[in-house]
């Protein structure tokens, strides 16, 4: 112990240097990795809250193309409208010349899917927002929904053209409008139409009410607007209605 406490004495500068140094390496790696770990965190976070904005911003615009193609139906209703309440013949060939191409008329939406894709990709922003991740993918899936519904209604009116319009006689061959619509309400095909273009319909408007409560509400969230039990409890009254 004697020898021990007289070598520690004889080399007592060169062991404080030592562990100085020893100190000051161990706290600068410390220092260092923390340092890279909290920039790499807030790296993270402004990548996820970039992401999030563009999320938002691409639900705010498809919402807005459903606005659009809620005013077409409201248009083509009408028209459907005229159609089982009024006599054909009481209508002129310019009249029934609108009509048709009303009801052909499809308002093809641009659907960007991109930054839908990235979400769902991006675990840095799952991680990173947290509960709001949840909020951006039930927006994706309401839209998703929509859209999918209004994709159908544009499939069934090609097929009512195609079928019941152009392919039997009337419109190409005698030029009569009264024919075409003749041919196409008195067909099979254009009963069962009526039965899908509508159930599609009320699909796509009431996604697109529920859409029309949810996204701004999703923005003022994010924000820091609206608690997120606010919002929650907002959207359960909004499926109850």
């Amino acid at each position: 112990m004697k020898k021990f406490k007289a070598w520690m004495h004889r080399h007592h500068n060169s062991i404080s240097s030592f562990m100085s140094n020893f100190i000051a390496t161990v706290l600068g790696i410390v220092l260092t990795l923390g340092t890279t770990v909290l920039y790499d965190y807030h790296q993270k976070k402004e990548a996820a809250e970039v992401l999030v904005e563009q999320c938002l911003a691409n639900m705010e615009g498809r919402l807005a193309d459903l606005d659009r193609v809620i005013a077409l139906y409201d248009l083509q209703d009408s028209v459907f409208q005229v159609m089982n309440t009024t006599p054909l013949d009481s209508l002129s060939e310019d009249d029934l010349d609108g009509m048709i191409n009303i009801i052909e008329a499809q308002n093809n939406l641009v659907v960007n899917q991109v930054y839908e894709k990235l979400f769902s990709q991006s675990t840095n922003s799952l991680e990173t927002i947290g509960s709001f991740s949840r909020v951006i993918g039930e927006g994706f899936e309401g839209l998703k929904y929509a859209e999918e519904n209004h994709a159908a209604i544009n499939a069934l009116k090609k097929e009512l053209t195609r079928e019941m319009v152009y392919s039997r006689n009337t419109y190409y061959d005698k030029r009569s409008m009264h024919d075409v619509f003749k041919t196409m309400v008195s067909s099979t095909y254009y009963f069962l139409f009526s039965a899908e273009y509508s159930r599609h319909v009320n699909s796509v408007r009431y996604f697109h009410w529920q859409l029309k409560k949810y996204v701004p509400a999703a923005r003022s969230l994010w924000q820091g607007e609206m608690s997120e039990e606010e919002f929650w409890k907002r959207d359960r009254e909004g499926w109850r209605q």
